[in-house]
């Protein structure tokens, strides 16, 4: 069974369900209400010239509301792309000898899918929740630096293709492999995703696969992309908030992205680096994890992979702690009631 042909079209086909129950929820809020009357009224026809504006507008804006819905939009792509991977993995698990797939498959699959969930689903959704709030809750018009804000996000999506770039070749080359000779697709052919473990150690990540640069670079961009991000949130919260609203009743959600974003300054720049040096180990002759070098285990203190997964926790917990005070909040005002 082909992987890349078999994850393509799951992804396809979960993408379309989602666009079709959109597209029948927008039906029936149309319809009438049971009152008899029309909640309001809309028109239902979406032509060229509505699409053309909604793409100018969705990519040319800075409102850092509809940017964080980019954000979370994106991620929830990315979490589907990379729940097909979790999902065939567990699929390969069906039977005692794991033979559905190849362990090559298998690798790739365990590889792919925790970089995608972690670094294109994860932080993004948490980014794109704090894009909408952050301003909202301190009483600034927007962030910051609003194109910045946008330029931060607007290098994620060739980040993820650059990423996951073996498997949209591996597709193309499959598709023109029916009309054209197999000689002409070398180039496509020789794209396959990495099967060295989401944390990429080397000697492993030093196999000859042209993938593997790419995938580096991906990563690069992203962490680029999340430092963009960062600095536009912790300059948002020291100079952007009302004059009604200081350090001593800043709301906990507003220090948690606070807190967050410093720590993705020290640890992706730190990330960052060492991939460029991965990069070169592969490409340049370098020798900086190596055995005769720095050694692999270099590679495991630059990794910072306990950083990354701490400046994934403090989100989570910020998310939990604004849910209970707020709930806490409302029981407090039901009870004076």
């Amino acid at each position: 069974m082909n992987r890349a042909l078999a994850e393509v079209s799951l992804f396809g086909v979960i993408v379309i369900g989602c666009l079709l129950v959109v597209l029948y929820a927008q039906r029936v809020r149309a319809e009438a209400s049971p009152d008899g009357g029309y909640a309001a009224e809309r028109r239902l026809g979406f032509g060229l010239g509505d699409a053309k504006a909604a793409a100018v507008r969705w990519t040319t804006t800075t409102n850092h509301r509809e940017i964080g819905m980019l954000y979370i939009a994106f991620g929830t792509v990315a979490a589907i792309w990379g729940g097909i991977d979790a999902m065939m993995m567990r699929t390969h698990l069906l039977t005692p000898e794991a033979n559905i797939w190849t362990e090559q498959t298998y690798n790739e699959l365990f590889t792919m899918h925790g970089l995608t969930m972690l670094i294109f689903f994860v932080t993004p959704v948490f980014f794109g929740i704090g894009n909408y709030f952050l301003p909202l809750l301190i009483g600034a018009d927007d962030m910051a630096f609003p194109r910045l804000n946008a330029v931060g996000f607007w290098l994620l999506p060739p980040s993820l293709l650059l990423a996951r770039l073996g498997i949209v070749a591996e597709v193309t080359g499959a598709v023109l492999a029916v009309v054209v000779p197999t000689d002409w697709l070398s180039v496509l052919l020789a794209f396959q995703e990495p099967a060295i473990g989401w944390t990429m150690y080397p000697p492993l990540s030093l196999a000859p696969n042209p993938q593997t640069n790419f995938l580096l670079l991906g990563l690069h961009l992203s962490g680029i992309a999340t430092t963009i991000g960062a600095i536009n949130f912790i300059t948002t919260v020291i100079y952007e908030r009302d004059e009604s609203i200081g350090w001593a009743n800043l709301d906990i959600f507003s220090w948690n992205m606070l807190v967050t974003s410093a720590i993705i300054i020290f640890v992706f720049p730190l990330l960052g680096t060492a991939l460029l040096m991965l990069l070169f180990d592969r490409n340049f002759g370098t020798t900086f994890f190596a055995v005769e070098g720095g050694g692999p285990i270099l590679w495991q203190h630059l990794h910072a992979r306990h950083e990354c997964d701490h400046h994934l926790r403090v989100p989570v917990a910020r998310d939990c702690s604004t849910h209970v005070a707020v709930r806490s909040e409302l029981r407090d005002d039901v009870l004076r009631s």
